[in-house]
């Protein structure tokens, strides 16, 4: 059964990822709250039916579906782009929420209560995220619009988070 704590992470997590979005996306766009509102309702309607039927690990995917969807939808780029979008965004999720974690490890004492350390660390991940609007990631995208090969670089490093989920 989900208990709050789990919930309260992951949607930290969606709103990280919805602000790393933004701050790769064009500089004249904005995060539209109805979407946004939409996209979590849709995601968390998906995570429902997937912990309730016990879904095979590999619709997992449906969850990159849905961000992509989202990106798609919000931003109005060419589906590339935003499977583009979709993909560096969530490496650097990863990474980022990877990094906090492990530091967090090293400064806060290990006796601390189950998933209080995991809040911490979301909480901190959504502060980052919501700075990384003035670090200029929307430069990282217009990578893709010069060079085709960097989509083959994207497809690559797709292959490190669907290839798990399929097999």
């Amino acid at each position: 059964m989900m208990n709050w704590l789990w919930i309260c992470i992951t949607l930290m997590e969606w709103v990280a990822m919805v602000l790393i979005v933004r701050a790769l996306g064009n500089e004249n766009n904005h995060i539209e709250p109805r979407k946004t509102v939409v996209y979590f309702l849709a995601n968390l309607a998906y995570y429902a039916v997937f912990w309730y039927f016990s879904l095979p690990q590999a619709f997992a995917v449906i969850g990159y579906v849905l961000l992509h969807g989202y990106i798609c939808w919000c931003y109005q780029e060419r589906a590339l782009k935003s499977f583009a979008m979709c993909i560096i965004g969530l490496i650097i999720l990863g990474v980022l929420e990877l990094l906090l974690s492990q530091g967090l490890y090293f400064v806060i004492p290990s006796d601390m209560p189950r998933g209080v350390l995991e809040v911490i660390s979301s909480a901190l991940l959504v502060g980052i995220c919501a700075l990384l609007k003035w670090a200029k990631l929307n430069r990282l995208m217009r990578v893709f619009e010069r060079w085709d090969v960097s989509y083959i670089i994207v497809a690559i490093l797709s292959l490190m988070i669907f290839a798990p989920l399929v097999l």
